[in-house]
């Protein structure tokens, strides 16, 4: 899950890398005739990880251009996805690391290493 502009720019940056790769990879033929099944191999790798980072780029920017006035529809199916719902709605709200900080009485750095740990030892109190 991209959870700031930072992780969105890198997750950019790795499918431009990814998708250089697969053309590459198409490409040679030599490994193709001396490998198939390896050649195949990274070449489902490869695509697999195109598509699932480009959906999570996908699900970022429809979070960023979310109506901050509208409700959010989030679906929690597990208890451990909580933490991905309170990031996707605080993009959503276009609410900040800072903002949200001082909404809760926590820093922004405080915010920032609740979400890299996905607020597994965060306290609510």
């Amino acid at each position: 899950m991209i959870k700031n502009s930072h992780q969105y720019n890198i997750t950019k940056y790795w499918v431009e890398r990814f998708t250089q790769a697969l053309v590459t990879l198409r490409e040679n033929e030599a490994k193709k005739l001396k490998d198939p099944d390896g050649w195949q191999l990274l070449q489902d790798s490869y695509h697999c990880r195109i598509l699932r980072l480009r959906g999570e780029i996908t699900e970022y920017e429809i979070l960023l251009a979310h109506d901050r006035d509208r409700p959010v529809s989030l679906s929690i199916t597990e208890i451990r996805k909580i933490s991905d719902a309170l990031i996707k709605a605080r993009i959503a709200f276009k609410i900040s690391q800072k903002e949200l900080g001082m909404l809760c009485g926590r820093t922004e750095e405080q915010i920032q290493q609740y979400e890299v740990k996905d607020y597994q030892n965060a306290s609510f109190c």
